[in-house]
């Protein structure tokens, strides 16, 4: 199994990192896929250190190195990386807050190099772009998003495959949750191209994420359903069916799947008739 390298930022209980490290230790045990030779651990005791620590690190690259998660996980510096905020993780529900450790976990096991991360589009796909009146920083965006919903999903399967079933659906359930402001975002950018597809990428995101584990908890399908049901009815099957799509067409590597899965959600969201 993998060296873990665990380092600690501030005062955290023993306990506490004991907890995470055991919770990655778990998974990394129970995974059917070759884990990296090392893995570093962070943990951080406040949310106020946490971001200090990544501006720092977003100065050094050059770019926004994690999202604003209670666990994270990246790859930039050539090794995996796991950073837990302890105060951010308190404040969730306990099984979110290990659902939470064991997604970057998993993210660590199948997404632990910078290629991952390093999102190319194709001149084939830039030059289609402009003719629709795509800038390349938007088009780079709903590669992003598209992307990170294949991550999602292949992440969501190594969870369910291992056993995972409670933390993966009740994380799944949450993240299928749109604030009224959300929904309402959608009735401002339906009419413009651009920003209806970037909406219904973003969406896609956790849409993908929670396909995994409908077998097992069919209210899923019925939350899904209900997060597009503010869409114009020809949206809400768009994205609905290219979800379904990836989710059962994925092969199984996630980075040979992001441009066909670009491609994909770009025919449905920009080249489809969306009315």
């Amino acid at each position: 199994m993998a060296q873990f390298n665990v380092s600690v930022q501030g005062e955290v209980p023993e306990e506490e990192i004991n907890r995470i490290v055991e919770t990655i230790a778990l998974l990394y045990r129970k995974s059917p896929f070759g884990t990296p030779n090392s893995l570093e651990i962070v943990v951080v005791d406040t949310i106020s250190r946490r971001e200090k620590m990544m501006r720092e690190e977003e100065k050094k690259l050059g770019i926004k190195v994690s999202e604003d998660y209670p666990v994270t996980h990246e790859a930039w510096w050539g090794t995996p990386r796991i950073v837990a905020c302890v105060e951010s993780l308190a404040r969730l529900a306990p099984i979110i807050a290990r659902a939470s450790i064991l997604v970057a976990a998993a993210h660590s096991i199948l997404h632990g190099s910078q290629e991952y991360y390093r999102y190319r589009l194709s001149p084939e796909a830039v030059r289609r772009g402009r003719e629709k009146g795509w800038d390349t920083e938007h088009l780079e965006r709903f590669l992003y998003l598209v992307a990170s919903g294949i991550k999602n999903l292949a992440v969501a399967k190594l969870l369910v495959r291992c056993g995972f079933i409670p933390e993966h659906t009740n994380l799944a359930l949450e993240q299928l949750d749109l604030e009224e402001s959300e929904k309402s975002l959608w009735k401002f950018i339906e009419g413009n191209a651009i920003g209806r597809a970037l909406y219904l990428a973003s969406l896609l995101k956790n849409i993908l994420f929670a396909y995994p584990s409908i077998p097992y908890a069919p209210y899923l399908a019925t939350r899904i359903q209900e997060i597009t049901s503010h869409l114009s009815a020809s949206a809400a099957w768009q994205l609905r069916s290219l979800g379904m799509e990836l989710a059962q067409t994925f092969p199984g590597d996630s980075k040979s799947f992001f441009l066909p899965a670009f491609e994909r959600a770009w025919s449905k969201f920009v080249e489809g008739e969306i009315l």
